[in-house]
């Protein structure tokens, strides 16, 4: 088993916000260049959110919370010296990844508290790694025999996340069936740079890998920003999180390449291949030219090609959905399944079910959802299905 964890570098409550804040860029680089040294493969490292770091090590269960003393040190003695203004540890919190999500997001303030020993509605294994050493603040319930009953904690509703990782039903309207779910990130929320559309890349790899456990079928379509893989820097960024993904699940997980250009280089479409395929059965790319250039992709490179509708009128929505199912017939000789996600009328349903277009996504195929739905029937004139009655199938 993975483990799987994240440091937060958390600089003394005595400290000006302001001062802390000034001092994101050095901790960034201080922390990476750390364990780019110390942290070696299999092991895998990752900056998820200001001040915070993903870990993973496939060799354990836990990670040693000694193997990251020297890092407290060197942040200690490179931001304050030995005997400077602030004091500097690492909170260290191993444990379900969605608590990891909501951990690397925490603020300032929630960190003070959980040093307090306020709960603050986190569970999972917290431990404090100073310079001078280390001291568990919150056992794991279900693996720390001695863990205290009262420090067992639960989700209480004012701590849950305010921007749950929500999904889109993805349907197939030849059999009728919803074969899957996309995460649907970016619906509300603006436009991401490269930064923050791989954190939340990151979160949806989380959400998928633990939305698993309790289903039974259909794929999990997990985006991945196509700008952040062409980086170096940001591309190895992903592999701690694609690490702590379960092999077994390989055959139903699919990545999402969105923000595609027209004319990706070959030598991208490698990276990307290199990266991807070892974690993912299928991948899709999501366009939003529809004469994308389809004929000139190597057929093992991709499984599916996913129009994404334009945020128009109606007009210019139909028009892009025309010339997108007009291509059949070169999707068909490149073996690659076409797709159109963005669907929001009865009308584009129509539109595409006569245009042959084998999977739809959307806003008029399914209401946003908590949960991932898959394998459920679904006559296309009952869509689109909404999130009570898709919950219920999916139970």
């Amino acid at each position: 088993m993975t483990a799987l964890a994240c440091i937060r570098v958390f600089i003394g409550a005595d400290l000006a916000t302001d001062k802390v804040d000034a001092l994101a860029p050095l901790i960034a680089k201080v922390g990476s260049a750390f364990l780019d040294g110390r942290w070696k493969w299999p092991r895998r490292h990752a900056a998820a959110a200001p001040f915070a770091f993903l870990l993973t090590d496939p060799r354990v269960e836990r990670l040693d919370p000694n193997d990251l003393r020297s890092m407290a040190e060197e942040l200690q003695h490179r931001l304050f010296g030995d005997h400077g203004e602030g004091e500097v540890c690492l909170l260290m919190l191993e444990g379900d990844q969605a608590e990891i999500q909501r951990f690397a997001a925490a603020d300032r303030d929630t960190l003070c508290r959980l040093l307090q020993g306020e709960d603050v509605g986190l569970s999972g294994r917290l431990t404090e790694i100073a310079p001078e050493g280390a001291r568990v603040l919150l056992p794991d319930a279900e693996r720390d025999g001695d863990a205290p009953p009262h420090r067992a904690l639960r989700l209480s509703p004012a701590s849950r996340r305010a921007d749950p990782v929500l999904w889109r039903g993805v349907y197939n309207c030849a059999r009728q069936v919803f074969v899957g779910s996309a995460i649907a990130t970016y619906e509300s929320r603006t436009a991401p740079d490269e930064d923050r559309a791989q954190l939340w890349d990151m979160e949806g790899l989380l959400a998928a890998r633990l939305a698993l456990r309790s289903m039974r079928s259909g794929l999990l379509f997990c985006p991945i920003s196509y700008s952040c893989l062409i980086r170096p820097s940001l591309r190895d960024g992903y592999l701690p999180v694609l690490d702590a993904l379960d092999p077994a699940d390989r055959p139903r997980l699919a990545v999402t390449i969105y923000d595609m250009p027209r004319q990706p280089s070959f030598a991208a479409l490698r990276q990307i291949r290199a990266l991807t395929e070892p974690y993912f059965s299928y991948t899709d790319y999501q366009i939003t030219d529809p004469e994308f250039e389809v004929a000139h992709l190597q057929r093992e490179a991709v499984s599916s090609v996913t129009l994404r509708l334009p945020t128009a009128d109606r007009r210019d929505r139909l028009i892009a959905m025309r010339t997108f199912l007009t291509r059949n017939d070169v999707f068909r000789r490149g073996e690659v399944w076409q797709a159109m996600t963005n669907v929001e009328t009865a009308e584009e349903i129509q539109l595409a079910v006569k245009g042959r277009a084998p999977f739809l996504c959307g806003p008029a195929v399914t209401d946003l959802l908590t949960t991932p739905v898959g394998g459920q029937g679904a006559p296309v004139e009952q869509l689109p299905m909404h999130g009570r009655r898709v919950l219920m199938l999916a139970s």
